[in-house]
């Protein structure tokens, strides 16, 4: 068995093509890798000026509702006589504090008492001072005192007060441009969440453990990467922020490029022998079809073993060169009831490529199926290479149609990545059924192949 998968593996790489369009690969690795890290390096700034004359003539002739408040503001704004810009912290704090004091005072006057209004146009004034100043220090105390004044729950205070905290205690400032500002912001957010359900089951509200998880895991993630200092992570689904994480997560499509590549050497493994006559020689051996058959199937896994292996190394070692050792450091992090676990985030990036490289084998074994039965290299590379593109268009269409016998189409299953995620076709697919359908296709198709191949005449 070992002599005719060698045989069969100098057959393959006897041929120039072969080298080609493994050449091909290679360079769609590498020049993959070479667009995520040129893309990397653009800069977009959201810090463009505010046209607070021109926001103040379209909310005047629109007058959409509460545009008073936003005229009240971009006349501050051309009153100050600076420049105001999108994505600094004095824009964003000045737009947070007139919607906090001037709507009411605008919007509810009659309700409010005058030593309220009094108190919210000393606190507006006070916080615009702070703005003005480019006081961020002195614009969290008026926020904290606001919130001390203002807030009566314990617990509500402690979440609505926990970023103005944690950005006094650490003494950063929104200008410092740390990763700790966006988490610490994300958390109070989620406290804020957290203890309106809670207010809210104790007032007889319907409360689902769901939704409480959709807090709390995103909560104690959060907390985590505060805790142990996490910039940069993935998470369960492959998002992240880090370069050389995404680049190499991403590059697993290449492996789709790559099942093209199998489908030829597939489609032409059995077909050849019969088109090219080589067939008769091979079968006056003293070998049984059987082990024939085999072994080429043997030597057509094993070359999309090495494949999806090589490309994910090649994509590694490139994507190290681009962005650097730095993005190995990256964990990965996950969430379950409440406990956040740390792995490795190459485990997961392995997964991926894995998963792409199930469906490269089962195509592969269509096409080598098809090779075998119809001993045609052109129909089956076609069959194969059509099968490849235009799959998953047929399932989008049978999902479109309500069909939802559609989920037992091979085609439906092949996206493992997707499936995993909970992003499947169909409803309720899960991964442990798409890999048992799958399965069953792979044997199928395996059965079929070898009964046309040891049965039939030549």
């Amino acid at each position: 068995m070992l002599k005719l998968i060698k045989n069969e593996w100098i057959k393959i790489f006897s041929k120039a093509s072969t080298y080609i369009m493994l050449v091909l690969v290679a360079v769609f690795v590498v020049g993959f890798s070479w667009m995520m890290f040129r893309n990397s390096q653009y800069e977009y700034s959201s810090n463009s000026p505010v046209d607070a004359k021109g926001e103040m003539e379209y909310l005047t002739l629109s007058k959409p509702e509460g545009y008073e408040v936003e005229v009240a503001m971009y006349e501050f704004m051309l009153d100050s006589g600076r420049e105001w810009y999108y994505g600094q912290w004095q824009t964003s704090a000045l737009q947070e504090v007139y919607q906090e004091f001037k709507a009411p005072l605008l919007y509810q006057a009659e309700d409010l008492t005058e030593e309220v209004k009094d108190d919210w146009n000393n606190r507006l004034e006070k916080a615009c001072a702070c703005i003005l100043a480019n006081d961020w220090n002195g614009y969290v105390e008026e926020r904290l005192d606001y919130l001390n004044a203002t807030v009566s729950d314990p617990e509500m205070l402690e979440a609505k007060s926990y970023y103005w905290n944690f950005m006094k205690e650490n003494n950063l400032t929104p200008e410092d441009k740390d990763w700790r500002e966006e988490s610490a912001r994300t958390i109070g957010n989620l406290k804020e969440s957290l203890v309106s359900l809670e207010e809210q089951k104790a007032s007889g509200v319907i409360i689902s453990e769901d939704m409480e998880k959709e807090v709390r895991d995103p909560l104690a993630l959060e907390e985590y990467r505060l805790e142990h200092g996490i910039e940069f992570y993935v998470d369960e689904n492959g998002n992240t922020q880090n370069l050389f994480y995404n680049a190499w997560n991403q590059g697993n499509m290449i492996v789709v490029m790559a099942s093209i590549v199998m489908v030829v050497l597939a489609g032409g493994c059995v077909a050849n022998e019969f088109s090219n006559g080589t067939i008769k020689f091979l079968l006056i051996n003293p070998v049984k079809r059987s082990k024939i058959i085999i072994s080429k199937y043997l030597t057509l896994l094993l070359v999309s073993v090495v494949m999806i292996f090589g490309i994910f190394v090649i994509s590694g070692i490139t994507d190290l060169l681009f962005f650097g050792l730095d993005g190995l450091k990256t964990p990965m992090l996950s969430v379950k009831d409440g406990v956040v676990s740390q792995t490795s985030a190459v485990f997961y990036v392995m997964k991926t490529y894995f998963y792409q490289g199930l469906n490269l084998i089962v195509m592969m074994t269509m096409a080598f199926m098809i090779s075998s039965l119809l001993r045609n290299s052109a129909v089956s590379i076609g069959i194969g290479v059509a099968s490849l593109m235009g799959g998953s268009m047929l399932v989008q269409i049978l999902a479109m149609f309500g069909c939802d016998w559609g989920r037992y189409v091979l085609f439906a299953n092949t996206d493992l990545i997707g499936i995993a995620q909970g992003k499947g076709v169909f409803a309720n697919q899960n991964l442990t059924s798409s890999v048992v359908i799958l399965a069953v296709y792979m044997v199928l198709f395996l059965f079929i192949a070898y009964d046309g191949f040891t049965r039939r005449e030549v």
